[in-house]
């Protein structure tokens, strides 16, 4: 919410019911696609979104951003890395300040589906 990017309402009835928005860059800006409650959700909805865009035998490119929870997402790189053996899988830190606007235990996934890597 201190950001405005949630409004303040939003902010505290999705910190009760403990749900974290899951944000996505569009081309008219950044975008709430969806809701999530725990870690275990979160791995779900990138999984789905992987599913829809990737072949499982593919050559893709995958990212994964991690902020102060580089264990977890290496745990996360496991499970994509079994659903896509092919995949070339990379592990990065996100920016300092995309860290800092969006907090602690904040990750990302981003994709290039088969490109005739090698």
């Amino acid at each position: 919410a201190a950001g405005g990017r949630l409004s303040k309402t939003g902010a505290f009835v999705g910190d009760i019911l403990h749900m974290k928005p899951i944000v996505s860059p569009m081309a008219e800006g950044a975008r709430k696609v969806g809701v999530v409650r725990n870690r275990e959700e979160q791995v779900r909805f990138a999984l789905d979104a992987l599913d829809r865009a990737l072949q499982p035998e593919g050559r893709a490119l995958i990212m994964l951003e991690y902020s102060d929870n580089r264990l977890w997402v290496e745990e996360v790189r496991l499970k994509v890395a079994r659903c896509y053996p092919k995949a070339k899988i990379v592990l990065h830190p996100l920016s300092l300040t995309s860290g800092a606007h969006m907090g602690p235990g904040t990750w990302a996934v981003a994709f290039l589906p088969d490109i005739g890597m090698s």
